[in-house]
């Protein structure tokens, strides 16, 4: 069993957000997060500084 799925659309995206119930436990522990690298995935930022691949994340 995987915890994470993806059916192929032709137009869908190959990008994948890491989901908030991995993130949030892990940014409440260190305060939260300034900077997100690889970004634009997700549904909601991790960090209010982003990298998306727009901006060569």
């Amino acid at each position: 069993m995987s915890l994470f799925s993806h059916e192929f659309h032709e137009n869908s995206s190959d990008e994948f957000g890491t989901p908030a119930e991995f993130v949030r436990p892990i940014a409440e522990a260190v305060g939260g997060f300034d900077l997100d690298p690889a970004s634009g995935a997700e549904a909601t930022p991790h960090a209010s500084t982003r990298f998306t691949k727009r901006t060569t994340g």
